[in-house]
């Protein structure tokens, strides 16, 4: 697929029109998850990130294959950003339970890795955000998804309790959405060399308990100090 190509559907992706967006949301998908993604160890880089400090020894195949590279990771980018616009979109469900599959898929696809941490981290965030949706269904479907990448090894266990305990401090966060967080923490078994994210998890679980016990009068406050513990 050309350079010109992969532009004009992330361009369709983005798109008021839902039907022509989903085409391309899946296509998309498609061709970053099977083609376009190198694998975990060969992250996508800007054309600056690559090594300059041998010009002379670069010849025109090399800068024209760095010149490929940057258009696709310009385009992971702006495809991460219409994922998110869609998966947002509650006017038109099956417009948005499309786009949180693919924000799935390209989590398990296992093309994604610390490396890339960007839209990993963007894409992490997008489905710990839907523990929140109210459809239950999805919620439980949100916990399982994790919970199966996390064992698979597509995400690591820290990243995900990173971005889980950012989104159990929000102060717009229902109560319901705080247990689905809470019993998605408790499922994530531990080795015995992972004393650090143990650890962790104990200080998430105290801190939110003296959150949810403290007098209403206090609430606000002791979560927003909480919340600087927590994230520091």
């Amino acid at each position: 697929i050309g350079c010109n190509a992969l532009t004009e559907l992330v361009s369709m992706a983005k798109k008021k029109n839902r039907t022509e967006s989903e085409a391309a949301l899946i296509t998309l998908r498609d061709l970053f998850c099977k083609d376009l993604l190198p694998p975990v160890t060969r992250p996508l880089r800007y054309f600056f990130e690559h090594n300059n400090s041998n010009t002379g020894k670069v010849n025109d195949r090399q800068l024209v294959g760095w010149l490929i590279e940057d258009r696709v990771r310009r385009s992971l980018s702006e495809y991460v950003s219409a994922l998110e616009v869609a998966s947002s979109d509650s006017a038109v469900p099956h417009h948005k339970d499309i786009a949180i599959g693919c924000v799935r898929e390209l989590l398990q696809s296992g093309r994604l890795s610390s490396s890339s941490s960007q839209e990993q981290m963007h894409l992490v965030s997008l489905l710990v955000n839907k523990l929140g949706d109210l459809k239950r269904q999805l919620c439980g479907q949100i916990i399982k998804w994790l919970g199966e990448m996390v064992v698979n090894g597509h995400i690591s266990k820290s990243i995900v309790v990173e971005e889980v305990e950012r989104f159990l401090y929000r102060r717009n966060v229902s109560r319901r959405a705080q247990y689905y967080a809470i019993v998605f923490l408790s499922s994530i078994v531990l080795t015995r060399k992972e004393h650090e994210l143990a650890s962790k998890l104990v200080t998430i679980y105290l801190s939110f308990f003296r959150a949810s016990v403290a007098p209403p009068e206090k609430h606000d406050s002791t979560t927003s100090s909480l919340a600087q513990l927590g994230t520091g």
